[in-house]
């Protein structure tokens, strides 16, 4: 069943999409790295990764979708929360990767549901995520940390170092997240028609 959030007057009315996460029904082992996604798969928006091991939840991006014709009323589509309010014991860190609203969008719908430790972002997305938690008074809600080229997030069991990438949105960034064992990239691939320079973010070779 589709559940309808009506907040506030005036507030954006969502729509949560009811996608069956399957991967809670996967056999698992304790020390067992889980990949998976809330959303971005198969649709344009609503992009949200999530990369978890034993205690710890590292989250790349929190978008919305925007409603097709027959959502009539709603502002947004947002992801089904529902595992990580079941987890929300465990560290949560968000990680976003540039500013456009299906990467962005849904934070004020996230932090609303569950805790998040920090988020990390570029300079431009910053400046977005910090106008929209102002508009709805959640500045004090969760730490907003900027991230550069040098910049390097470390959990206990996971280590995101950003690289850049060419976006159409200022200061795009990949994500590239290493484990004990294993290394895997978040990345968006853009075509470009000018001529590429050694160096610029087109080119950026992942380690």
């Amino acid at each position: 069943m589709n559940n309808y959030h009506n907040n506030k007057q005036g507030a954006p009315r969502t729509h949560q999409d009811p996608t069956r996460n399957s991967y809670n029904k996967m056999n698992t082992e304790r020390n067992d790295t889980l990949i998976y996604a809330l959303g971005g798969l198969g649709e344009v928006g609503k992009n949200m990764y999530c990369f978890e091991h034993e205690n710890e939840i590292l989250i790349v991006d929190a978008g919305v979708r925007f409603p097709e014709d027959n959502l009539l009323g709603v502002d947004y589509v947002i992801p089904d929360y529902g595992y990580l309010v079941k987890n929300n014991r465990k560290r949560k860190v968000l990680v976003i990767t540039h500013g456009h609203e299906d990467h962005i969008g849904g934070i004020p719908f996230l932090l609303k549901s569950v805790d998040i430790e920090a988020i990390y972002a570029p300079a431009f997305a910053v400046v977005l995520i910090n106008k929209k938690l102002e508009e709805r008074k959640m500045l004090r809600s969760v730490k907003l940390i900027e991230i550069n080229d040098r910049s390097s997030l470390k959990m206990n069991y996971f280590t995101a170092p950003p690289r850049p990438a060419c976006r159409s949105s200022s200061a795009g960034r990949s994500c590239c997240r290493h484990t004990k064992r294993s290394r895997s990239s978040r990345r968006r691939w853009r075509a470009s028609c000018r001529p590429r320079r050694r160096g610029s973010p087109d080119t950026f070779p992942l380690p």
